[in-house]
């Protein structure tokens, strides 16, 4: 089930970086450093937390295929980083033991690749990588973009053998809501800082930038108007997870891209001030759900219509 708050979470704190990045350095609204990497940190960990949560659900069988898949890249990466070291050039001895000692270190007894589809010894060699790469010589190290793929892969695993093995969720649940709790803390946190910076305080217009409502006094302002509806549908890019339309509908200041699961509800996934929205910006796609995908224009009254909708199966 989605969790509906901590989506908007999600994509509110991703507004709030952005206007933080769009601030000249010199701005008297630019975050100072600790409060940027608090909220940056929250929002990570939120977004860790939900992709677990929703990559685990499911009954026992949906889980069981998640964690083969999970294996499956795992054990491409593993054989990637073991050809990329062992393609290294070595002119002596010494040079060939250095890369044969790397490749232990990694994981790999004897420098040799051993049997990935053995569950123990592919998951000692992913964890060999991801402790003890740091430490290698740079020459030997595996590259971040393997690395940053393992350890996501690790998690997806992780997650899922819980449920496939008839494990209760609620350890997920409780990380998730945890997560939650600390990203809502740290948006207000946030507000808090721009409410600061002059005596305008909660009447800041500024305060809109970052999707926060000023305060106005009585009849200062009339509401701002819903977005209009957007008629077709959107164009779907399976490779990139984005939805595009041609252009933003009246009033809107960004769009909001849409996705619900077969037998789920819909729920949003993405935000975007272009024309394009990533629709996996607040969790991945399980893999093999059956969905259904579509935009709304979105502003501080609320939520357009959505548009008419696209399916699209996700890849196992």
């Amino acid at each position: 089930m989605a969790d509906i708050e901590l989506i908007e979470a999600i994509l509110h704190a991703d507004i709030i970086l952005a206007a933080d990045d769009a601030q000249a350095p010199y701005s008297e609204y630019k975050f100072p450093p600790a409060l940027r990497t608090a909220v940056t940190q929250a929002l990570a960990g939120a977004r860790s937390a939900y992709s677990a949560f929703q990559l685990a659900a499911g009954d026992q069988a949906g889980a069981s295929a998640r964690m083969t898949q999970a294996r499956v890249r795992l054990a491409d990466l593993c054989r990637n980083a073991h050809s990329t070291i062992l393609a290294i050039p070595a002119d002596t001895d010494a040079e060939e033991q250095e890369k044969i000692d790397a490749l232990v270190s990694l994981g790999f007894a004897g420098g040799k690749l051993g049997d990935l589809g053995d569950r123990a010894h592919l998951l000692d060699v992913v964890d060999a990588i991801l402790a003890n790469n740091a430490s290698l010589p740079a020459a030997y190290r595996v590259s971040a973009a393997i690395t940053t793929r393992l350890t996501n892969w690790r998690a997806v695993n992780a997650a899922n053998e819980v449920i496939a093995r008839g494990g209760a969720r609620e350890p997920l649940t409780a990380a998730k809501d945890a997560a939650r709790e600390l990203l809502e803390k740290r948006i207000a946190r946030s507000r808090l800082y721009i409410c600061s910076c002059n005596d305008l305080g909660e009447y800041n217009p500024e305060l809109a930038l970052y999707d926060f409502q000023p305060k106005r006094d009585p009849g200062q302002a009339q509401p701002q108007p819903k977005p209009g509806a957007i008629a077709a549908a959107p164009a779907w890019d399976a490779a990139t997870r984005t939805l595009s339309v041609p252009a933003l509908p009246e009033h809107a200041r960004r769009i909001k891209a849409w996705r619900k699961i077969a037998g789920g509800e819909w729920e949003p996934c993405g935000l975007s001030d272009t024309t394009s929205v990533d629709a996996a910006e607040t969790a991945p796609f399980i893999p093999g759900g059956v969905y259904e995908l579509a935009v709304s224009g979105y502003n501080s009254a609320g939520d357009g219509p959505r548009s008419p909708s696209v399916s699209w199966t996700a890849p196992l």
